[in-house]
């Protein structure tokens, strides 16, 4: 990509790329030689919410522009833009299946309907995305209207429907974050590099800086230079923010080794976002007729499939629904109380483990898993016979074994097995593509996540691991209500067993974990951590893990990663650490938690 005479490489194309400066310093003009010289082989689309996109379509002299982007909404648009709910993910969804690049222009919306929309299409594109993984350039114009720094309401609509400011921040996040796995490059514009989330501006890999001359403007700027700036090119960059001409700008990808001040070249299409002069005239874009879209759209305005689709009254319905479920379970068991399944397996393997030589045990324990699949389909075909009978059989009776002068007696207690590393290769079947639905059917995805997160601590040696590592590990809060009641569930069900502060997994839950992939040494367990991490929280752990299992100052970490200690960026930061269970905060200290160096992981 050529702006001026330096050129980033293509690489740079699938990346973060942040268009700052304030207003008449040529910010646009940049954002759209970016977009002229990525079109022929990426998709592009453009958020543009002042309605100054719309040249992309035209020639400096008011013929068509060889690019044919269509533009939705505004009063130059192809295509109308309602604002009512649903539109944005029917917009995402065609674009992305189609494959199409388009101007959505939401100039015409108040702010909550553009919030609300943008949410929608956000996180319709990069669900729907992940699953195509074509080149995909996302242009944001004016970005700090959907990522502000500050997340305020802006109230409900004439039809009382609101945002969620909050829910749109995090949508934009996951984009600039993970997006890139499916070819998702995001190029952020505004005006004021203060009022974009400092969450999200400080993951762009390139900033290409326009004129700046606030200083809460220029402060937010320097928190990525102290980021990103590792052959002292700080003070150059500072001192020439607030010098720079119109089109004029530092180009910074220090990814790419590359550093610059340039004179941006202009863009080849119709400056639609310069200031109107008087008499001025241009020649208006053709309407392009995107049948497709129109059906989308004309489908979730439409009030009946409104109606069908009202969270309310979808609500009374599953209530409804739940409630007759309910009365028709009732009335089941109290005609048929079927024995449980798993319970009755149970009772015939400890039968036959107490019953004969403790060799066998090993064979007993990989039968197990089978026929815990097969009974849960208690109606198959020839289960009511041979096998029903043997297991009830098998587990009814009490088995004997010969004591000491071959005098008869009852069987001694068993202990209960606990994992062990010959598990992981001889004990129990692992939840993988052999094992049957019916064993997995009734586990819900956080029960899983759980399930795994405990077999990956046993895996390096933790087999006991407390309640904020297998939180962690999981992608749970250690206090949140989701988590403690997913325990409980598994707990219930005898999958877990809960200690004090600590969990255990038990054979039964271990045939349904998946095969942990995980090195056994400390340094690899900290890269786990700080790779789930955003760039910001990983730089203040990675001082905190430096120092040790020991006790660090607050000033002492704020010094070595460049920001204030009473600073609201670093704060945020050290209470999203305390909250995933990885620090505990003290006056004024901070230590690490067993999460991160647990006992038994070697150094």
């Amino acid at each position: 990509m050529k702006l001026g005479k330096t050129t980033l490489p293509p690489e740079a194309n699938s990346e973060t790329c942040a268009v700052l400066g304030i207003r008449g310093s040529g910010k646009t003009n940049t954002a759209v030689v970016m977009v002229e010289q990525v079109y022929a082989e990426r998709q592009v689309i453009v958020i543009d919410p002042t309605d100054v996109w719309w040249g992309l379509k035209m020639l400096p002299l008011g013929k068509s522009s060889k690019l044919g982007i269509p533009i939705l909404g505004g009063p130059h648009g192809d295509e109308l833009l309602p604002g009512e709910p649903g539109v944005g993910k029917a917009i995402a969804e065609a674009l992305v299946n189609g494959r199409a690049s388009a101007v959505l222009s939401v100039r015409h919306l108040r702010k909550n309907a553009q919030v609300r929309m943008m949410t929608e299409f956000f996180e319709t594109l990069y669900y729907e995305k992940g699953s195509k993984r074509d080149p995909l350039t996302l242009v944001i114009d004016e970005c700090d209207a959907f990522i502000p720094q500050t997340i305020r309401s802006y109230g409900r609509d004439g039809d009382g429907k609101g945002s969620n400011p909050a829910r749109c921040v995090g949508a934009v996040e996951d984009l600039v974050r993970r997006g890139r796995a499916a070819g998702i490059a995001v190029v952020l514009i505004s005006q004021r590099a203060a009022s974009v989330n400092k969450d999200v501006l400080t993951q762009a890999e390139t900033i290409i800086a326009h004129r700046h001359v606030g200083p809460h403007d220029r402060k937010a700027l320097d928190e990525w230079v102290k980021l990103h700036d590792d052959q002292g090119q700080r003070e150059q960059f500072n001192k020439g923010l607030a010098k720079l001409g119109t089109g004029e700008a530092f180009v910074w990808a220090p990814h790419h080794d590359v550093f610059a001040r340039e004179q941006i070249q202009l863009r080849s299409t119709y400056d639609s976002s310069a200031t109107p002069e008087a008499g001025a005239t241009h020649k208006e874009p053709e309407k392009l007729d995107i049948p497709a879209l129109r059906t989308a759209i004309a489908k979730v305005t439409d009030p009946e499939e409104q109606k069908r689709n009202d969270p309310k009254k979808l609500r009374e319905t599953i209530k409804t629904r739940e409630k007759r479920i309910a009365e028709l379970e009732k009335q089941l068991a109290s005609l048929v109380e079927m024995p449980d399944p798993q319970k009755l397996v149970e009772r015939a393997v400890g039968a036959a483990l107490d019953a004969r030589d403790w060799e066998w045990q090993e064979s007993v324990e990989q039968l197990r898993g089978g026929l815990i699949g097969a009974l849960h389909d208690w109606k198959a075909p020839g289960l009511n016979g041979h096998v029903r009978k043997a297991v009830e059989g098998a587990g009814s009776s009490t088995p004997t074994r010969k004591g000491k002068g071959g005098i008869d007696g009852p069987a001694s207690p068993r202990p209960t097995p606990t994992p062990s590393p010959t598990l992981r290769t001889g004990g129990p079947a692992r939840r993988g593509a052999s094992t049957p639905a019916e064993l997995l059917g009734d586990l819900t995805n956080p029960h899983r996540k759980i399930l795994d997160a405990l077999a990956w601590w046993y895996v390096i040696g933790i087999t006991e691991p407390t309640v904020g590592q297998v939180a962690f590990r999981a992608g749970y809060s250690p206090k949140g209500g989701a988590f403690n009641n997913n325990l409980s569930a598994l707990s219930s069900r005898g999958l877990i067993e809960r200690l004090s502060g600590a969990v255990r997994l038990t054979e039964s839950g271990w045939t349904y974990t998946a095969e942990p992939e995980v090195g056994v040494e400390l340094d690899d367990l900290h890269k786990c951590v700080l790779d789930a991490l955003t760039n910001p929280q990983a730089a203040v752990l990675r001082v905190i893990i430096d120092w040790g299992d020991k006790e660090i100052s607050v000033e002492e970490i704020a010094s070595r990663t460049g920001y204030s200690a009473g600073g609201g960026a670093f704060n945020n930061n050290l209470s999203k650490l305390s909250s995933l269970g990885l620090i505990n905060r003290g006056r004024g200290v901070v230590r690490p938690t067993e999460v991160l160096f647990p006992e038994g992981v070697s150094a």
